[in-house]
């Protein structure tokens, strides 16, 4: 079902269902053209809306910058420590804008894999240590360029610290590597949609 947010120790990272959002006015680079697409299928799957601002000074939940260094969901400032890196982080702290970075060019599937970042959900294979472990031994999956498999599952327990299971496995997450898998997805799966719906406290 999904893997995500352990909202027992953080209760405030739950969002709302109505979620506001911004282009950074930095931005220099061209908008990615599935961003908004990613985010119609998230609000159409879970009930919920993803409402664009733009008076700069209004404020929002997040903003999104167009970069070229990588997407990636991250709930904290410049210098913060975010909760746990890859994992599921949620909602920021109050009063913290998060920042959603997506490439140009990057694909519908791995926007879809960021947002479900936002929502609270985290890697469906650091699900417990059994299937970490057999998930990394296939070198196809290897999310960490010369990391060890041992490495690789300490950092999957690391993670684990803060987040809880909302159901069994599901390898047809959006969440799941190798990123061949979610690149092609067009919409989160059916787990994906319950374990946010569960970790945000949405209707069913």
């Amino acid at each position: 079902m999904g893997y995500g947010l352990n909202t027992q120790l953080y209760n405030n990272r739950k969002w709302g269902t109505v979620i506001t959002w911004r282009y950074d006015p930095i931005n220099t680079l061209p908008k990615n053209p599935y961003l908004v697409a990613a985010m119609s299928s998230w609000e159409v799957s879970c009930g919920i809306s993803f409402q664009q601002v733009t008076l700069a000074t209004t404020p929002v939940d997040f903003v999104v910058s167009c970069k070229q260094q990588g997407s990636r969901w991250c709930n904290e400032p410049p210098g913060g420590i975010p909760l746990n890196e890859g994992g599921g982080c949620g909602k920021p702290k109050p009063n913290v804008v998060g920042q959603l970075n997506i490439k140009p060019t990057t694909e519908l599937g791995s926007i879809l894999h960021e947002v479900g970042h936002l929502l609270g959900l985290s890697h469906e294979h650091d699900y417990d240590n059994v299937k970490a472990r057999t998930h990394y031994s296939n070198p196809q999956n290897s999310e960490g360029v010369g990391l060890t498999i041992d490495e690789l599952v300490d950092g999957a327990s690391d993670r684990r610290q803060n987040l809880q299971t909302y159901g069994t496995y599901d390898t047809a997450s959006v969440m799941m590597y190798p990123e061949g898998h979610y690149k092609a997805m067009k919409a989160p799966s059916p787990g994906d949609v319950a374990a946010v719906k569960a970790i945000n406290g949405w209707p069913p």
